[in-house]
């Protein structure tokens, strides 16, 4: 299975947005479930994807200038 983030920035009408990075984050997804608890549960195996993908988005909104806004959005895809 991959987990793959994708970071969307909003528009300003908050209608649209648009794809604006796509990260491969199995690996480090797999590196974290190895050092936590195990994972009994589906919500606890989405709560950590989705720390992972916000970790990305941080580091991604840090890297890149949005002149103090943030308007970023992160979703997750697992096939």
């Amino acid at each position: 299975m991959k987990v793959i983030t994708n970071i969307y920035l909003i528009l300003e009408d908050l209608d649209n947005s648009v794809k604006v990075f796509s990260q491969d984050i199995t690996g480090d997804l797999d590196m974290r479930l190895a050092g936590t608890r195990p994972v009994y549960s589906t919500n606890e195996f989405k709560e950590i994807c989705y720390r992972v993908a916000e970790e990305f988005r941080a580091k991604w909104e840090d890297e890149h200038d949005l002149s103090g806004r943030t308007f970023a959005r992160t979703r997750i895809r697992m096939y």
